[in-house]
């Protein structure tokens, strides 16, 4: 039995970024017996203890700076500099990577034979069509959306790579939101641009858990924020933090007060 401490030192307010750390170091039974964790897991072969450090994530959150990164900085250089110190080291241990693969193969397979949609292939050979899921064509050949995948060689995340899909929860959602914002102007780039999105993510991690009944319920209660996130999260002027949001919500309050005010005179 081996035993392996991994440490993520976040960079920003995100569950996970292709500028956080991640730390690995190789212990004896005893040193992972006394450490404390977050969670611990493993397999026959492997026991690892998971740590996040959340430092930088609670002060983006502090300072509402959403869209800001400290990888960067002298603190998180000092901090990573702490942990490297102590024993830790950035080099992809080939026992962790080991499980990993282990596990994979058994949770797509399992998965599948749930009805979740997963993507089996790994970055380097991502294509569109890997996310289809129960996305329309019309949906999945959308140039932001096939753009995003094609750039997502440190992982696809936002609601495209949310591990909750379905095919019928692809569908539901994007069948609830086309039934009101179908006519609306660049429709689908802002429903793609809202798949990609940070609120995407944290949407599909909300429904995980949920049964289809409650899914939908949520679905139908959010429909006009995923229009109104992705209307403003495609202004070329939003910068990727909450503040600008929320500016960009004032500049355009009442063009998405008519859209909305539209589509209920239409749902009627």
């Amino acid at each position: 039995m081996k035993y392996f401490s991994k440490i993520l030192i976040h960079s920003c307010f995100a569950s996970s970024s292709s500028n956080d750390v991640l730390l690995y170091k190789k212990l004896s039974k005893e040193n992972f017996k006394n450490m404390k964790f977050d969670r611990t897991f493993g397999d026959d072969k492997i026991q690892i203890g998971f740590y996040e450090n959340k430092t930088f994530y609670v002060k983006a959150l502090g300072e509402k700076k959403f869209g800001s990164h400290y990888e960067n900085t002298q603190e998180f250089i000092k901090l990573v500099e702490y942990y490297t110190n102590e024993g830790y080291s950035k080099e992809y241990p080939k026992e962790v990577e080991a499980y990993y693969s282990r596990e994979e193969k058994k949770g797509y397979e399992k998965a599948k034979t749930e009805g979740f949609f997963l993507c089996s292939k790994s970055s380097d050979e991502y294509t569109t069509e890997d996310f289809r899921g129960g996305l329309s064509n019309t949906t999945l050949e959308n140039e932001i959306l096939k753009k995003y995948i094609g750039n997502g060689k440190e992982g696809v995340h936002g609601y495209i790579g949310n591990r909750a899909r379905t095919v019928e929860l692809d569908k539901c959602i994007e069948i609830t939101y086309m039934m009101k914002f179908f006519d609306i102007e660049n429709s689908f780039d802002i429903f793609c641009t809202w798949l990609t999105s940070i609120d995407g993510r944290h949407f599909g991690d909300f429904l995980e858990g949920l049964d289809f009944e409650q899914q939908k319920q949520k679905i139908n209660d959010y429909v006009k924020n995923i229009f109104k996130l992705g209307f403003l999260y495609s202004r070329p002027e939003h910068t990727g933090t909450l503040d600008s949001t929320d500016e960009l919500q004032t500049k355009y309050n009442d063009y998405i007060v008519k859209v909305f005010k539209s589509v209920e005179l239409i749902s009627k």
